[in-house]
């Protein structure tokens, strides 16, 4: 019998919504909808709520195999860099001009490979969970052994 994951309302809710604004924008759109469609998640564009809510749902019975927590942080690398382009996106905007959609797919391609290149891998379903709503507010979480000067 496998382990069930227990993933409280406040972080359910938090996934939920940031698994919505990855489906909003066109940037993200794709590889979000290939992520959930790998995790084995339908996705019903004309029922998105039920998509997001059944995607949440079977989190709690994913095992922690690698290829499911690979998938997991593709999610949360969408999250990181939908963050960045966003606070880019306003940034440009108090000055008066406007990022346009080009642009907005290039940072989010950057940030999205930045993030694959510097994070930790998540060691299990829950840790996954904290490391996707940390990397939704824009943190990256970084093995103990990454030095930012070396490249």
């Amino acid at each position: 019998m496998s382990e069930i994951n227990y993933i409280d309302a406040k972080r359910a809710q938090a996934i939920r919504k940031e698994v919505r604004r990855l489906l909003a924008h066109d940037y993200s759109y794709g590889y979000t909808r290939v992520a959930l469609l790998s995790l084995e998640v339908e996705y019903r564009p004309d029922d998105e709520s039920t998509c997001i809510w059944d995607f949440v749902d079977s989190l709690c019975d994913l095992p922690d195999e690698p290829s499911y927590l690979d998938e997991l942080q593709e999610l949360a690398a969408c999250a990181y860099a939908e963050n960045r382009v966003e606070f880019q996106r306003g940034k440009i905007e108090r000055k008066g001009y406007k990022l346009s959609d080009h642009g907005a797919a290039n940072l989010f391609e950057h940030k999205r490979s930045e993030y694959m290149a510097e994070s930790r891998s998540p060691e299990s379903v829950l840790d996954w969970v904290d490391l996707f709503i940390g990397a939704a507010r824009g943190r990256i979480s970084r093995p103990f052994s990454f030095n930012p000067t070396r490249r």
